[in-house]
């Protein structure tokens, strides 16, 4: 579940969808996780981030989920040197290497976002790069 939809190769989007269909719940956590990995790649500048970034995180406050519940929390705590990023686009690998993020449930983890997480660290990605879907997220994010 880590690699963008919209990188997937049909029969690959096939699978996925299938794996979503089981479980409303499911659907909602993958697509916030989505959210934030196109966020944070695609966030046009600090502005547009800070604002997208607490959305992201109230969004995260209307999924029922135990594991999903507290990810807001240590999000907002970490929400300066997160957003940091799109001041500046590099890497901060000491705020990187000690996020510590709990596990979803068997089928979804948070392991798999921090994943997603250390990637868009290390990329330089802008919404020069990204797909159509993914700029509308952020312009819709934006507002």
């Amino acid at each position: 579940m880590n690699p963008p939809a919209d990188t997937l190769g049909e029969e690959s989007r096939e699978r996925l969808e299938a794996l979503l269909n089981y479980s409303p719940l499911l659907r909602s956590v993958w697509e916030w996780k989505e959210a934030f990995t196109t966020w944070y790649d695609c966030s046009p500048g600090f502005a547009v981030a800070r604002l997208g970034f607490d959305r992201w995180c109230e969004h995260g406050d209307r999924i029922d989920h135990i594991a999903v519940r507290s990810t807001p929390k240590t999000m907002r705590n970490w929400k300066t040197e997160i957003v940091n990023y799109h001041q500046c686009r590099w890497t901060n690998a000491a705020v990187d290497a000690t996020i510590a993020l709990k596990p979803f449930s068997a089928a979804f983890t948070l392991h798999e976002t921090a994943v997603a997480i250390k990637q868009a660290f290390s990329s330089n990605a802008t919404t020069t790069g990204c797909s159509a879907n993914s700029q509308a997220l952020i312009l819709r994010l934006s507002r």
